[in-house]
């Protein structure tokens, strides 16, 4: 938790209608277009992806040598490349096309030299909404936020998959960004 939260100190400081033609088109799909699809082409529903869910994530932060410091590696050039590989569990909750939740992880983070460290913690989700087959959500992190961006997987009438892409930047410094690859599954 303490090099999460030095993580995100470091980062703030680097970055900051259908006609009855349409109808008859529905209903002549192919059998293996869900009920939930036909209803989405017509706009009748919103996919639920409500409850829990078991993620991991691939994160590339690029830091100077003065936030590599804070996190306690040693600077490896004048920006020093780091990978972190998360897993975790969330929760989230929906009304409608809208949607928050909480989120726990593990991960190690992971310089292009071999320095490793923790990165660890809470986070709470935020902003989150469905459109169709895809979804916006903001992890919510002490000091900023993390937009994703990403698109829903479904089998039947149930939302099994989530794929997203997502970017931490702080306006104070845009050189030193987070970009991150996300899916998540049903447990």
């Amino acid at each position: 938790m303490k090099h999460l939260n030095l993580l995100l100190a470091i980062l703030l400081l680097g970055m900051l209608g259908c006609s009855d033609n349409n109808l008859v088109r529905i209903e002549a799909e192919p059998p293996s277009t869900s009920d939930l699809t036909q209803q989405l082409a017509a706009g009748k529903t919103t996919i639920d992806i409500s409850g829990d869910w078991d993620w991991n994530e691939v994160i590339l932060v690029k830091v100077t040598p003065f936030v590599a410091g804070l996190l306690g590696i040693e600077p490896e050039g004048p920006v020093t490349h780091i990978t972190c590989r998360d897993e975790g569990t969330m929760t989230l909750t929906q009304i409608n096309a809208t949607f928050s939740g909480e989120s726990s992880q593990t991960g190690l983070c992971v310089t292009r030299g071999g320095q490793e460290y923790p990165n660890d913690g809470d986070f709470t989700i935020e902003n989150g909404r469905v459109t169709g087959h895809a979804f916006h959500f903001d992890w919510v992190l002490p000091i900023f936020n993390c937009p994703h961006h990403g698109s829903i997987s479904v089998e039947g009438e149930t939302a099994v998959g989530l794929r997203a892409t997502g970017r931490c930047l702080l306006p104070s410094n845009p050189g030193v960004s987070k970009t991150i690859s996300f899916e998540a599954t049903r447990p």
